[in-house]
């Protein structure tokens, strides 16, 4: 399983780690699918007056669960706590877990 590392460089010229994580594959698609998701939550949540409860609760269900079943009940939770039922961004990653979730690779 390929381990990726973001790194960057701040105003002071040294490098910085951006983000890490693991991809399914060495393929595009799975590490167009990590940036996704890791790049898109402030612009696809970003608008709603709840936003750091409601990245809080993503991430929590996404990084702190250790079976699928634990990851489907935090992600239905969330959803339904905070009435993110026809957020199609959210819809599509939950349709992809399987290429992304921790749980499920």
């Amino acid at each position: 399983m390929p381990f990726v590392v973001f790194v960057g460089v701040n105003h002071h010229g040294q490098s910085t780690l951006l983000g890490c994580g693991l991809l399914l594959g060495e393929d595009t698609d799975s590490l167009v699918v990590f940036m996704a998701y890791n790049e898109k939550i402030p612009k696809n949540l970003g608008q709603y007056s709840e936003y750091k409860k409601i990245k809080f609760a993503l991430k929590e269900a996404v990084y702190d669960t250790i079976t699928k079943k634990a990851f489907e009940e935090k992600w239905c939770s969330f959803i339904d706590k905070f009435e993110l039922q026809k957020n199609d961004w959210l819809s599509g990653l939950y349709n992809e877990r399987h290429r992304w979730a921790p749980t499920f690779l």
